[in-house]
């Protein structure tokens, strides 16, 4: 299984309730916020920084995020979606290290 180091910057629950199915049961997932650190180095004319990605997955997601932000080995995989077109999704995220940002960084503090 490959893995690739990403820094996960936020995690939010979610619950959907299909309105043309009122007695379903809502699904329930977490969306990830990310920046794929592997990309980090690429060059592209008129592009500086490194993009944050959004992905969804299961609601067992929101325990594997204990430390956040933080850095993570994630496991990605794909399924087929809407036309065959592949999906991808997050299958498991192991913790590294959490994120630290520096002191000078933060709120300004009062003299």
């Amino acid at each position: 299984m490959s893995l690739t180091r990403c820094l996960i910057c936020s995690a939010r629950k979610f619950s959907i309730v299909d309105d043309e199915k009122p007695n379903s049961a809502p699904y329930e997932g977490v969306t990830l916020s990310y920046i794929d650190l592997s990309m980090s180095d690429v060059a592209e004319p008129g592009r500086r920084g490194a993009d944050v990605f959004n992905i969804s997955g299961s609601k067992d997601l929101w325990d594997a995020c204990g430390s956040l932000p933080g850095f993570y080995d994630v496991s990605f995989g794909q399924r087929p979606g809407k036309g065959g077109r592949p999906q991808i999704r997050v299958l498991s995220l192991e913790f590294v290290a959490p994120f630290a940002v520096a002191e000078n960084f933060g709120p300004r503090k009062s003299s």
